[in-house]
């Protein structure tokens, strides 16, 4: 959202209860401003600066503390980069008219869900294709990240298709302990999309937002 001063602000949390950890965790960040992506001189290397988060609270209890009544769950196994096939995409991007939601393992699992909030309809199955453009290294991740994402996901009625830019990331791991693959939670600030009906009809969506995290 962008706040009275101008500046794009992303606020965002998660709650897990995670077995192997013995611990319930509740997480709360939040992220301002827009980087940039600076070519290097003399190279074909780009490097992305981007001011990251300004808030990353966690809040641990012992497993058990936190109740959770009738709430759907994602059950989520470790994975190594090999089974992540080097790339993964899990994050969430929403229209005015429409919600999406979606994880891809580059050699594992892939998973979506599309909600039409105007005409009550729901996508849980279909074909989806992630592409990336414009990499840039980023320090804090020790990696290449893309700056340009192109999503399409072709479902029973039609085909949706998203572009967005990535203006800011931050890292992060779930636990107190230094991760085998750290995350990053790529940022968008620009976000277009429609909704192309097999009847022909376009449907262009508004109001896109939505963040994207990654693991390689």
């Amino acid at each position: 959202m962008e706040g009275d001063d101008g500046e794009l602000y992303a606020l965002g949390g998660s709650i897990l209860s995670m077995n192997l950890e013995k611990m319930d965790l509740v997480t709360i960040c939040m992220a301002k401003g827009k980087g940039r992506v600076r070519q290097l001189p003399s190279s074909i290397y780009k490097v992305a600066e981007y001011p990251g988060a300004v808030l990353n609270k966690m809040i641990r209890n012992p497993q058990g503390t936190m109740q959770i009544e009738k709430r759907e769950r994602y059950v989520a196994v470790d994975s190594s980069a090999a089974e992540l096939g080097g790339w993964e995409d899990w994050g969430y991007i929403t229209f005015n008219e429409l919600h999406s939601s979606m994880y891809d393992m580059r050699l594992g699992m892939k998973d979506f869900a599309i909600y039409d909030l105007e005409n009550d309809r729901y996508y849980p199955e279909g074909k989806m294709t992630i592409e990336h453009e414009d990499w840039a290294f980023m320090r804090e991740l020790d990696g290449f990240v893309p700056t340009w994402y192109n999503i399409k996901i072709e479902v029973e009625d039609g085909v949706y298709e998203v572009r967005a830019h990535v203006c800011n990331a931050r890292t992060w791991g779930v636990t107190f302990q230094v991760p085998d693959n750290p995350v990053a939670t790529l940022i968008y600030d620009t976000v277009e999309g429609k909704f192309t009906y097999k009847d022909g009809r376009v449907r262009m969506l508004t109001g896109g937002r939505g963040t994207m995290s990654i693991r390689q």
